[in-house]
């Protein structure tokens, strides 16, 4: 007798958690967005420090853009790479939109 309302119960709630997630969106539809932020930022924090020498070397002269692109690039690229590593362990955890860089992946252009 038990065993048999524990498994009418069992069910029940089945249905209702199916019902339930249909109606509403899914947070995870969108954590695979952040985990492919996070493996992208990862990956290509170190690209940072190219791009930020070309930049500081077309502002200024060749041996002073080298030394501060270096160091702005340096700095730039473990941020990007810290922010890539804590959106790749935190995906699963909502929000998904969020990022702390500007632009979101390398190549993009600022807004």
């Amino acid at each position: 007798m038990f065993k048999s309302n524990v498994w009418k119960m069992v069910l029940v709630l089945f249905v209702i958690s199916l019902v339930i997630g249909m109606a509403v969106p899914s947070y995870a539809s969108n954590a695979g967005t952040k985990l492919r932020r996070g493996l992208a930022n990862f990956a290509t924090g170190w690209v940072e420090i190219p791009i930020e020498m070309d930049k500081s070397i077309k502002e200024s002269n060749p041996v002073f853009g080298v030394i501060v692109g270096a160091v702005k690039g340096t700095v730039k690229g473990v941020f990007r790479t810290a922010s890539g590593l804590f959106d790749t362990v935190t995906f699963p955890i909502p929000p998904y939109e969020k990022t702390w860089l500007n632009p979101e992946f390398i190549g993009q252009p600022t807004n």
